[in-house]
């Protein structure tokens, strides 16, 4: 579950790094939405690791 989300992670993270390294314009608008995209990996992923503690009985301690 983990690996999984840490690869749509880094394969989001890619395409913004691939809208942003455009020689001749960068769009805003494709900016934007893989930096969206980007976001909502990252905390998908960070609810992976989350519930992976949880399930392994290691609570963070955060409420």
């Amino acid at each position: 579950m983990i690996s999984s989300a840490r690869e749509e992670f880094f394969e989001a993270l890619e395409g913004y790094r691939a809208a942003c390294s455009r020689f001749d314009y960068v769009e805003p608008d494709l900016v934007d939405a893989a930096a969206l995209e980007v976001t909502a990996a990252w905390l998908r992923l960070r609810a992976a690791i989350r519930k992976a503690k949880e399930e392994d009985g290691h609570d963070s301690g955060r409420t």
